[in-house]
């Protein structure tokens, strides 16, 4: 991934989110993109 943010196809932020979906995805506990907390 930081290759990628390093040529500027990817932002920090977008990074991260990937690599937290990764991780969720191996932990089994996906959440949705907005989850509804009110």
């Amino acid at each position: 991934m930081d290759d990628a943010r390093e040529r500027g196809e990817i932002s920090a932020e977008e990074e991260e989110q990937a690599q937290q979906a990764i991780l969720d995805r191996m932990t089994g506990t996906a959440q949705p993109t907005t989850p509804e907390r009110e």
